[in-house]
């Protein structure tokens, strides 16, 4: 395997990174990813507590010695601890890599990763986002194309024209993901300038993954009008030209924009059946402004 900065930089066999995945980026996995010469990345905001928090930390550090790192979620939640002290707990256990996903972080938080001297990666979707991270000190960029299976943001930008146009536009390393699933799609991004890939769905079938055997099995067998993945209001329509159920979905709660009422959507159901209460012949009913108009003109 060739090397690139990425490897140099955070002390990786390969230019691969687990992606974060909430609920499933705990200790066991993560430690199998770093095993394998990968960077795994624990989840932060799964853990509510310090004393959970650093008790993951320490069972990777007790199953590996090879590198790993933290993702920061920078996404509003209800319920988390306090970044800052995540950070904290990281130094006192000796984790030097953080990942900061999300909205831009915060300035206190960008200076006590600094006060830290950690590696700091910035995810984002968008070449004015990687290049405000780029200079307020971020070590790299990870930019996630429409095809990522997490967060895309709203740009609906494709991995392949995402990464080269970031590339271009930083100094840092570029780290790429969003349809990365082989060793065809890693040599595709590292030939567009990228120096590693982030990897998220296509390790779901690992067997470290704790997820269900059925799930598994059902990523295995997608076709071209069912995607693997659809996140977000903004998920595009399928290959055979149907919208997603994520996407129908965000269409039909309650005052969304262009949604239907109950009464007109049963109204069309019926006039489908062929079960129409006015005649086809009927003229259309007039408001009563077209009426008084129409009265004054006998």
């Amino acid at each position: 395997m060739f090397k690139t900065t990425l490897q140099d930089m955070l002390g990786i066999e390969f230019p691969f990174i687990g992606g974060t995945m909430m609920d499933i980026s705990r200790a066991p996995f993560v430690a199998a990813i770093a095993e394998a010469g990968a960077l795994g990345l624990i989840a932060s905001a799964i853990y509510l507590d310090e004393a959970s928090f650093r008790d993951d930390l320490r069972a990777v550090k007790a199953k590996t010695k090879k590198p790993f790192g933290v993702n920061i979620n920078l996404f509003p939640m209800m319920r988390k601890l306090d970044n800052l002290r995540y950070l904290d707990i990281m130094a006192e256990e000796g984790v030097r890599i953080v990942e900061t996903s999300g909205h831009y972080p915060p300035d206190d938080l960008v200076e006590r990763i600094k006060k830290h001297r950690m590696t700091w990666i910035h995810k984002c979707v968008g070449v004015r986002y990687a290049k405000r991270a780029e200079r307020v000190g971020a070590d790299a960029v990870t930019v996630v194309g429409f095809e990522n299976g997490g967060a895309t943001g709203i740009l609906n930008v494709t991995t392949l024209v995402l990464t080269p146009t970031v590339v271009d536009a930083l100094k840092v390393p570029v780290i790429a993901g969003g349809g990365v699933v082989d060793g065809r799609t890693l040599l595709a991004v590292l030939s567009l300038g990228a120096a590693g890939a982030i990897v998220g769905t296509r390790i779901l079938l690992s067997e470290e993954c704790p997820v269900h055997p059925e799930l598994k099995q059902a990523l295995c067998a997608p076709t071209s009008c069912r995607p693997t993945s659809s996140c977000g209001p903004s998920a595009s329509r399928t290959a055979c030209g149907s919208t997603s159920p994520r996407r129908r979905w965000w269409r039909s709660r309650p005052g969304a924009p262009g949604a239907r009422s109950p009464r007109s959507t049963r109204t069309s159901r019926a006039r489908r059946r062929g079960a129409c209460t006015r005649p086809a012949t009927s003229a259309p009913a007039r408001s009563p402004c077209r009426r008084r108009w129409a009265s004054s003109r006998r």
